[in-house]
């Protein structure tokens, strides 16, 4: 059995790629502007009474505002970092219990891409960042180990070397 395809002319065939490509960038420019749309009104949850005090018995940081404000003034990833967290505390494995590491999100500042980690061990909080890129230029930060009050900034070279870069209290 012989089948035949009916060829269609030239200029339509240009025409439908044409009308291909215009909803494609339609498309993209919506999906474009309702993720640039979600991520400026994003609110973050507020805690209160019985929650905001098991969040702070589980993750303190979660809920502390000077800690993010510290962080942001003296490292712009974990500044970012910790937001991206605070806000998104409902959607992540921060607040499951035990011990645990997980990957967290990757974001740009800096205009470095940057992925994260983040765990918990035994109380104390690590998180990590690093670019995305071998090429990236690493955080003058890249390690943060939170306890119930207090936060040190480290830096971490490719040898394994570690140095504090600022300590403070939140």
């Amino acid at each position: 059995m012989i089948s035949t395809v009916k060829a269609e002319p030239v200029g339509a065939t240009i025409r439908n790629v044409r009308i291909g490509i215009v909803i494609g960038a339609i498309l993209l420019a919506v999906c474009a502007f309702s993720s640039l749309a979600s991520a400026q009104d994003q609110h973050c949850p507020q805690f209160s009474g019985v929650v905001k005090d098991r969040v702070r018995k589980q993750a303190r940081w979660l809920v502390s505002e000077s800690l993010q404000k510290q962080m942001a003034q003296r490292s712009n990833a974990f500044g970012q970092l910790i937001t991206i967290e605070q806000c998104d505390v409902l959607k992540t494995k921060v607040l499951s219990e035990g011990d645990m590491v997980f990957n967290g999100p990757l974001f740009e500042t800096d205009g470095v891409f940057l992925k994260s980690l983040i765990g918990r061990y035994q109380g104390t909080w690590v998180m990590a960042v690093a670019p995305t890129e071998v090429t990236g230029k690493m955080p003058d930060a890249n390690l943060l180990e939170l306890t119930d009050h207090k936060w040190t900034l480290l830096y971490r070279d490719e040898n394994g070397d570690t140095r504090v870069v600022a300590t403070g209290k939140y």
